[in-house]
C-alpha cells in the first residue's frame, strides 16, 4: 500500500502585530457552547487525553469542562461545570475500559442522553483515540439519525482500526477510492449501518505511519486507520484523512503528537 507524500502540517495563526481601540483583528478562533467529548481507546484513562485536552486550553482555542465517568451499568459521575461559549472540552472515561465496542457505542448514547437531559446539549463533537473511534462509529450506525439526541457536527478518528488488524498492500490512493479489497467483520457491520451515518457530520481521519517502509503506526496498519474513508464520502459525508510521520506516530503516542493538536483546533474551532 502507498503512503501519501507530504506529512500535513499547517502554520499556526499569527496574531497581528498591531491593533487599536478602533481596529480589532478578527477572534482566533469561534468561540462556540458546542461541547467536544474525548473519548479514549482500549484500556486507556484519564492520562489519555488528559495531556492533549491541557495543551489545548493553553492555546486558548477551548476549555476544559466536565470529566464524565460512566460505570457498566451505566450510571454516570460529572466533575466539573460550563456556562460560557468557549468551546467546552469534556473528557468520557470508561470504568470498564477493556469493555468491548458493543458497550462503549451504548455507553456514548448513555452519555449523550444524560448531556441533553441535564445540559440541554443539542450538538457535540467528538475525537476518539483507537477503539474509541471504533466505538464512536458503532454508535453512529446505531443512533446517527435519531433527533432525540445531541447531533454530531464533527468527528475526528485517531489512529482507529476500523477494518480491525488487516495487513494490506492497497495502495492509498485506490483503498481511498474504493475502501479495502479485503474486509472485517467489523467493517461489514459499518457498511450494513451506513444508511444511519448523518450526512450532516464532518469527519477527519488522522493516521500514524512509522517510516516509509512501516505503513503502520506500530498497532494500527495505516490501511485500517483510513479504511472508512470511501464508505463515509459515498455517503455523502465531508471527510478528509491525513498520515502523520515522524517523530510521535507511534499509536499511543499519536494524542500526544504537537501537529495533532493543532488539526483539531483548526478542524473544530477555525
Amino acid at each position: 500500500m502507498g503512503c501519501s507524500k507530504n506529512e500535513y502540517d499547517k502554520n499556526t495563526a499569527k496574531l497581528p502585530k498591531h491593533s487599536t481601540a478602533i481596529e480589532h483583528s478578527a477572534p482566533l478562533y469561534k468561540q462556540k457552547s458546542i461541547p467536544t467529548l474525548f473519548i479514549h481507546g482500549y484500556a486507556g484513562g484519564k492520562s489519555s487525553f488528559g495531556h492533549m485536552i491541557q495543551r489545548i486550553e493553553k492555546t486558548g482555542a477551548a476549555k476544559q469542562a466536565l470529566t464524565l465517568t460512566i460505570d457498566d451499568d451505566g450510571s454516570i459521575h460529572s466533575q466539573g461545570n460550563w456556562k460560557e461559549k468557549n468551546n467546552p472540552m469534556i473528557q468520557v472515561l470508561f470504568s470498564n475500559n477493556k469493555s468491548h465496542e458493543w458497550n462503549q457505542a451504548e455507553w456514548i448514547h448513555q452519555i449523550l442522553v444524560y448531556l441533553e437531559k441535564n445540559d440541554q446539549v443539542r450538538e457535540v463533537n467528538i475525537v476518539g483515540h483507537s477503539m474509541g473511534g471504533v466505538s464512536t462509529l458503532r454508535y453512529l450506525g446505531n443512533y446517527g439519525k435519531d433527533q432525540n439526541l445531541p447531533k454530531i457536527g464533527k468527528f475526528i478518528a485517531i489512529a482507529a482500526p476500523f477494518n480491525e488488524f488487516i495487513e494490506s498492500k492497497q495502495s492509498l490512493k485506490n483503498l481511498l477510492q474504493n475502501g479495502p479489497n479485503e474486509q472485517s467483520p467489523r467493517y461489514l457491520d459499518y457498511i450494513s449501518m451506513k444508511e444511519n451515518y448523518p450526512q450532516t457530520m464532518q469527519v477527519d481521519l488522522l493516521a500514524g505511519q512509522l517510516s516509509q517502509k512501516e505503513l503502520t503506526d506500530g498497532r494500527v496498519p495505516l490501511s485500517s486507520s483510513l479504511a472508512v474513508f470511501s464508505l463515509l464520502k459515498n455517503q455523502a459525508i465531508t471527510i478528509k484523512q491525513h498520515v502523520y510521520k515522524g517523530k510521535q506516530t507511534q499509536h499511543s503516542q499519536l494524542h500526544e503528537n504537537p501537529k495533532i493538536d493543532q488539526e483539531i483546533i483548526d478542524f473544530l474551532w477555525r
